[in-house]
């Protein structure tokens, strides 16, 4: 296995690697407005297997990353999203999304927004202060779409945020749901707040961790993302 920290500066020249492995409407370069353009950086430590059988490695090896990363952040939550709209019923509300356990580790909150035609879709925050590295792991691996935003400010755990998430961010076609991450960090990165996620192909090949920041943020971001 490999490893190597990137920095990308221009969105359009590196899309086809930093956003590898993703959909396009994920990340769709035409709803980039030209202030997220100049001001947009990602830097991402990217794990390459050499070898067959190197999936664990690579979780192992981003994980650690993501978890250094995260510590180094003042006030920090993971969103954990349904990647599914489902018909809303008395035992969806009462389950939640939340997995066993990761309640008794953390501070979470969760809400239940209602879609078109009796359907509805959870999301959840979950506090990642004081959070172990296996609290990380479970809040991160908790849900089909998840990712981390970190904040130099304590704005972050409040519906509040999780609303705004699904206003701005939060799309479907048919029942399937996606997160626009190109008006998700417009929207939120910025003035000491950043986006972390996990790319990558799921692990046969290659793991990614991606942190969307600003020019402000980048040399400072090389250090904590970097030490493994």
């Amino acid at each position: 296995m490999q490893s190597e920290l990137k920095v990308y500066e221009d969105l359009r020249s590196g899309y086809r690697e930093w956003n590898a492995w993703k959909a396009e409407r994920t990340f769709p370069l035409d709803q980039v407005s030209e202030s997220l353009e100049r001001r947009l950086r990602i830097v991402s430590v990217v794990n390459e297997s050499t070898t067959v059988n190197e999936s664990e490695k690579l979780w192992e090896n981003a994980f650690q990353s993501g978890f250094s990363y995260v510590q180094s952040r003042m006030h920090k939550v993971a969103v954990l999203l349904e990647n599914q709209r489902k018909p809303k019923n008395r035992l969806r509300t009462y389950k939640g999304i939340l997995p066993n356990g990761l309640a008794a580790k953390c501070d979470c909150l969760q809400i239940e927004n209602e879609t078109p035609n009796g359907t509805s879709m959870f999301g959840a925050l979950v506090n990642l202060e004081g959070v172990s590295k296996g609290g990380f792991e479970q809040a991160m691996l908790g849900a089909p779409i998840s990712f981390a935003i970190t904040s130099s400010e304590d704005i972050l755990f409040s519906e509040h945020i999780l609303d705004s998430i699904f206003t701005v961010a939060v799309s479907w076609s048919g029942n399937s749901v996606y997160v626009n991450f190109a008006k998700l960090v417009d929207n939120f990165v910025g003035k000491g707040v950043t986006i972390m996620r996990f790319g990558g192909d799921g692990g046969d090949r290659e793991v990614s961790v991606q942190v969307f920041t600003d020019e402000h943020s980048v040399n400072d971001l090389r250090n904590s993302i970097g030490d493994r």
